[in-house]
């Protein structure tokens, strides 16, 4: 049981977390129907339990902080902040199912070759996972595997008894890409269909773990690649890089025009 002066704390605590704004989100910390569910009181103080939709490693002593700094002279109190991340699986193109394993499938693309796709791809998925997401990196790149050299990785995956592939781990991400498959020198020389499959087939036969976030390095253009990810594969969204160059913009926004067609969120 609380006394009057606790749930008085409670009630102000409550009120101010509806207003304090996550700088993350722009949004408030706390709506109203989570304010019971998150704040609690003991002949210490408060205890405030946020969860967060985005991954939260980095931030959580700040957002510690921030609540602390903002509560303590209203209640007068200590407070105690504990911060966990939840990330949620987002809503995907034509309803499709999920993906076993991964929550949320990122594309990134780019309607011309050379612009740096790969580099951010892996970068994008290596700061998901410095902020305590889990995190796959998919080389959908099947004529010119680059993923295996950023990232330091020849060795082939494992072979599971059901004919699946573990992922290969580098730098904590779990990834996949056909340069594990094939000979680094050796040239593809597949016809659309064959392609179309082979991608199918790295994403659906390996045996993603529990990830948050599964990023996917495409290859340039608007091929066989693309239509089989955007007609058959779940994608939470898409990020398509370009450089500042008018023929590169020209190719970035067909880019961006076929993932609008496809109902395929751009995240910039």
């Amino acid at each position: 049981m609380t006394t009057p002066e606790q749930n008085a704390r409670l009630a102000a605590a409550g009120a101010l977390l509806c207003q304090l704004i996550d700088p993350v989100t722009g949004k408030s910390y706390l709506t109203p129907n989570q304010v019971a569910g998150a704040l609690t009181a003991d002949a210490a103080g408060l205890i405030v339990n946020l969860t967060v939709g985005y991954p939260v490693a980095l931030e959580a002593a700040a957002i510690q902080l921030r609540i602390q700094a903002a509560l303590h002279p209203l209640v007068g109190a200590d407070v105690r902040v504990h911060v966990q991340s939840v990330i949620e699986a987002h809503v995907v193109q034509r309803n499709l199912p999920l993906l076993k394993g991964v929550k949320n499938l990122i594309a990134v693309a780019s309607g011309k070759g050379g612009v740096g796709k790969s580099s951010t791809a892996v970068n994008l998925a290596l700061a998901l996972s410095r902020h305590g997401a889990k995190v796959g990196l998919l080389d959908a790149d099947i004529y010119g595997p680059s993923q295996p050299m950023m990232l330091g990785a020849t060795t082939p995956p494992v072979i599971t008894e059901d004919k699946k592939f573990e992922p290969v781990m580098r730098h904590g991400l779990q990834t996949m890409s056909i340069g594990y498959l094939i000979e680094m020198d050796t040239p593809m020389i597949w016809r659309g269909p064959m392609v179309s499959k082979a991608l199918q087939q790295m994403i659906y036969d390996t045996v993603w773990h529990d990830l948050d976030y599964l990023v996917v390095d495409l290859p340039p253009g608007t091929g066989d690649v693309q239509l089989t990810l955007a007609q058959k594969i779940p994608v939470s969204a898409a990020i398509i890089v370009t450089t500042p160059q008018d023929l590169a913009l020209l190719d970035a926004q067909k880019a961006l025009a076929m993932f609008q067609k496809v109902h395929i969120p751009v995240l910039g």
